[in-house]
């Protein structure tokens, strides 16, 4: 009896360890964790998207970058935003209205939106979220989308309450008055919708400390809501039932999983995950486009890596030095070795998704070759020669280098041994390297800026530039008016002319006209060595592909593409070696299976 009791007792455990191993494998996602998000179980419904980190910050108004910023993207809606090609579609917004002077866009709402509480979508919402972003007490990030309107700079510093630059005519229509007109202030109407009625309890004006805090409830009217987050595992999202437009976002659920950075891609080439956005390792990159049924969109980031000279302090005010540094540059050498040719070295400062890229005359400007001896030459006949210790000297003055950058930055270990080769041995300067996190490199260039100019000459930024407002960059880093402490010129680079250019590029509305100047402005950048770029490297969307009609690019990312995207239902390389995996139970729970029942008929047979 005995006997019979522990063969019942093994049988039955046996049995339940079977079906936990089953089961645990049944979403075929490779989750460790048994977590229960409420998963559906339908494989051509659910999307599983890498992610780093989350700090479950999904506020709209306070969001970091990165998986957060997706989360807003996903749950919360603009009045207007751009397409794959770059132009310009509405969003919540039915039509909008420009006036003639272009200080006026009036804005016509989509009939019949609602938030996914069942809310109507009303003008006042808009106005609200408008006013969050411009008061006093705002520090996000965001309020970049409001600083052309009308009464900004009065509300923004508390002189009134009163902010005319956005305002609801009705429910369904909302005014913008803007300072100046001009082609980019679409641009500022591009904030998110956040719903008055949810949020307003959390602010008043000139207090937004409570409306920070609410951090991890969004709630909007885009096309997902928020259905679960497990700190440090996953967020999860499901299609919003009360979202406008049914024909769109066919992927009902999304799970943005955290996956370490070092296993990655063997979680994307095993199937644990469908997605990973925005990768610029090069090494995953070559492995994900050696495998079978992996695909990827490919595009250039919206940012540059550069050098700034400082225009005010030391050798490098001297336009005989900046060319001479620019002559020893290797930036081929950088590209080759460091970026594997995953990238390009531009010529401008529009970055390389910017349609005036194009242009004949951008086309045509090339950097400065490497050429160590002509370096030295210019240098010799701007009166710069090496003395007894072998460094470059003029009027009694060394040659003194203090180059700033960043910890933050992988590529300032390529860079460091450049700056000694060509330009400390090669040129003889004399180089003091100065390194430190952004904040202490913000505060010299930018919230302190008058007061530290003399602590350096050089310092290497890694810069985002909007392809489709260059001028405002431009405008930003090299207008003289924006010299100066808490202001963007931090290479204090000064010329009547480029700044003659840049007013008349902002004032015409003819876009040939704009298009001229914009191609003289990079002749004077260039001409006069205002700066050095170095870099725009390639980024990368890697996706199984099962993911269908997936189209990304920098601007069109990939919480864009999902509006028509489509899963095809078909698993890949869930074995990790390349091959497909048979329909059912996967093969590493039947293993367990078949090891289970061995060792049940071995014991049944001892006995």
């Amino acid at each position: 009896m005995k006997q019979g009791r522990d063969q019942k007792k093994l049988i039955g455990i046996l049995g339940i360890c079977l079906m936990i191993l089953i089961s645990g494998a049944l979403p075929g996602k490779g989750f460790s964790s048994g977590l229960s998000y409420g998963y559906s179980g339908e494989e051509d419904s659910l999307l599983t998207v890498g992610i780093e980190s989350s700090t479950g910050n999904f506020n709209p108004f306070y969001y970091p970058q990165g998986a957060d910023g997706d989360v807003v993207d996903l749950v919360f809606q603009r009045l207007v935003r751009r397409d794959f090609e770059g132009n310009w579609t509405g969003d919540a917004a039915e039509e909008w209205e420009i006036s003639e002077d272009g200080k006026i866009i009036t804005v016509t709402l989509r009939e019949g939106l609602t938030f996914s509480d069942g809310e109507a979508v009303t003008a006042e919402d808009v106005v609200f979220s408008y006013r969050v972003i411009s008061d006093p007490s705002y520090a996000g990030g965001h309020n970049t989308y409001a600083r052309k309107l009308e009464g900004y700079q009065s509300y923004r510093e508390g002189d009134t309450e009163d902010f005319p630059g956005v305002r609801a005519i009705d429910d369904g229509t909302v005014e913008f008055r803007f300072q100046q007109g001009g082609g980019e202030n679409l641009e500022s109407v591009g904030f998110y919708i956040v719903p008055k009625h949810e949020y307003q309890e959390f602010y008043r004006y000139n207090d937004t400390a409570r409306l920070r805090e609410k951090r991890s409830e969004p709630l909007g009217s885009g096309p997902y809501t928020l259905e679960n987050l497990i700190m440090g595992e996953y967020v999860y999202l499901t299609g919003n039932p009360h979202y406008y437009n049914e024909e769109t976002y066919a992927i009902e659920e999304i799970i943005m999983q955290l996956i370490e950075e070092n296993t990655e891609i063997d979680d994307l080439t095993q199937g644990n995950v469908d997605l990973i956005n925005g990768q610029s390792e090069i090494r995953n990159i070559k492995i994900a486009k050696g495998e079978d049924g992996i695909a990827h969109n490919k595009y250039y980031n919206d940012s540059q890596g550069l050098y700034f000279f400082n225009h005010e302090n030391g050798a490098t005010q001297d336009p005989a030095v900046r060319k001479a540094l620019r002559h020893a540059m290797d930036l081929e050498e950088l590209m080759e070795h460091h970026f594997e040719g995953y990238g390009t070295v531009p010529a401008h400062f529009f970055g390389e998704n910017a349609d005036i890229a194009d242009e004949e005359g951008i086309q045509s400007l090339k950097n400065p070759s490497y050429d160590l001896e002509k370096a030295k030459e210019i240098l010799a006949e701007g009166g710069w020669h090496l003395n007894d210790d072998g460094y470059r000297e003029k009027d009694g003055e060394v040659l003194t280098l203090r180059i700033i950058g960043s910890t933050h930055s992988d590529i300032i270990e390529t860079l460091s041994p450049l700056w000694d080769r060509d330009w400390a041995n090669a040129l003889g300067i004399e180089i003091d390297n100065a390194y430190g996190g952004m904040n202490a490199i913000m505060e010299d260039l930018i919230y302190d800026a008058d007061a530290n100019v003399d602590v350096w000459n050089v310092v290497f930024l890694e810069l985002s530039l909007d392809p489709f407002a260059p001028l405002g960059a431009v405008e930003g880093y090299f207008h003289s008016s924006n010299i100066g402490t808490n202001r963007g010129n931090i290479s204090r680079y000064q010329n009547e002319a480029l700044d003659e250019l840049i007013e008349k590029a902002r004032e015409t509305e003819d876009l040939e006209e704009e298009k001229a100047y914009y191609v003289e402005i990079a002749e004077i950048l260039q001409e006069e060595d205002a700066y050095a770029p170095v870099y725009t490297p390639e980024y990368y969307d890697l996706y199984t592909e099962k993911l269908t009609d997936f189209k990304t690019n920098s601007h069109f990312t990939w919480t864009r593409a999902l509006e028509t995207a489509r899963l095809s239902g078909e698993d890949i390389n869930r074995d990790g070696n390349g091959g497909e995996e048979e329909e059912g139970v996967p093969w590493r729970t039947a293993s367990y299976g078949v090891i289970a029942l061995f060792l049940l008929f071995k014991w049944k047979n001892r006995r």
